[in-house]
């Protein structure tokens, strides 16, 4: 039988997982990737003597999520969140009481169980309509906002209002605990950036940094916003109608801080 040539674009955790598989299947492949290091948005920093993931830190929804899986073979200590043990301020710097606090989760619960969305309009579209009371209330739009858009990196507003749930697993010893398993045995080419793809005939060529390589498969896993930048040049272009779901997907964006108090002498907290 004659093993076809699959060069895989992208390092991050899809790219590696497809090489993991294709290796499991007797297929060996190339790994292109643009960074010095492997896992693409997942980072984890060491720096300050504990694991720090800059990028993904949670998996959400553990029960059936492949990523559970992997992370089981990995070795990776997984720990549930307890959202509750958290202090929340209004903006004036006071802190809400615990009473209030537990008061507005029950209220927040109680209106996510009988909670349903439609197809065709975000979640804020129809969470204002229902309960236009919240629209102005600080506190509402501290929980849509930690419970919702953190987890999505999305506004409300441009979320699905069909589906949320799941509990929440973090990553004790780094997220890269992950990528580390599945890069074993994986040829990989760091530092390559890939400028062009021409698949217009039978043997595909992709053109780098560094130097060209031939395919009979190539399987594109970069990251949406190098899609949208068009920073990789298809010959011929993609189908318009591959191209108008790059388009029409959006991106969003989550900032995380690392505090390091004087009285603990450690780093103690994520955001």
């Amino acid at each position: 039988m004659l093993i076809k040539k699959i060069v895989i674009i992208g390092a991050g955790i899809s790219g590696l997982s497809a090489a993991k598989y294709f290796k499991n299947q007797g297929v060996n492949t190339i790994v292109l990737e643009a960074q010095e290091k492997v896992g693409g948005r997942i980072r984890t920093d060491k720096s300050l003597g504990i694991e720090f993931d800059q990028g993904a830190s949670w998996i959400h929804g553990p029960k059936g999520n492949p990523i559970t899986e992997i992370a089981t073979l990995a070795g990776a200590n997984t720990f549930l969140t307890d959202d509750n043990n958290i202090t929340v301020y209004n903006i004036n710097g006071e802190k809400y009481s615990d009473s209030i606090l537990n008061n507005a989760e029950k209220k927040y619960d109680h209106v996510f169980r009988k909670f349903k969305g439609t197809k065709n309009q975000s979640f804020g579209e129809v969470f204002y309509k229902l309960y236009p009371e919240y629209k102005n209330n600080s506190l509402w739009t501290y929980m849509l906002s930690i419970f919702l858009e953190f987890d999505t990196g999305g506004d409300i507003h441009k979320l699905s209002s069909l589906d949320y749930s799941g509990e929440d697993f973090i990553i004790t010893i780094g997220y890269d605990k992950i990528t580390d398993y599945l890069k074993e045995g994986i040829n990989i080419k760091l530092n390559t950036k890939v400028n062009s793809i021409n698949y217009s005939g039978n043997n595909i060529l992709i053109n780098t940094s560094k130097e060209n390589y031939n395919a009979d498969y190539v399987l594109v896993t970069v990251p949406l916003g190098v899609l949208k930048k068009n920073i990789i040049k298809f010959s011929p272009r993609l189908p318009q109608k591959t191209q108008n779901a790059i388009n029409q997907l959006e991106m969003g964006t989550a900032n995380k801080f690392l505090l390091r108090t004087k009285h603990f002498g450690t780093p103690v907290s994520n955001i």
